[in-house]
């Protein structure tokens, strides 16, 4: 992916690839919020993740209405990324069962 930099949420931080286990797809991404920083991977009341499905984070940016809100982007870029993630998250894992394998049958790593 020659020059390919991912988006950076509205704040100017890049959103956070996280595995998530026993949850559907396994992984989410997250913004650390206007803060810019998460204390919690993600959990913060104020970072934005895609795996919260309560939102904590509304009522935290909810004093944005008044301005533009950069929340249609990082819904937009949220749904963009997710995707991404998940299938290399899937390869990786695919990688490292396969690494595994060959490693247990004494067989030669492709």
């Amino acid at each position: 992916m020659n020059g390919y930099r991912p988006p950076k949420d509205p704040w100017g931080s890049d959103y956070q690839y996280v595995l998530i286990p026993g949850q559907p797809p396994g992984c989410g991404v997250y913004s650390p919020g206007a803060d810019r920083v998460s204390l919690s991977r993600g959990n913060d009341r104020d970072d934005l993740n895609t795996w919260d499905g309560n939102t904590p984070w509304l009522a935290y940016y909810g004093s944005l209405q008044q301005q533009k809100s950069p929340l249609p982007s990082i819904a937009i870029t949220l749904a963009a990324v997710l995707p991404v993630a998940a299938w290399l998250l899937g390869r990786r894992l695919r990688r490292s069962s396969a690494d595994s394998t060959d490693t247990a049958t004494g067989g030669p790593r492709a």
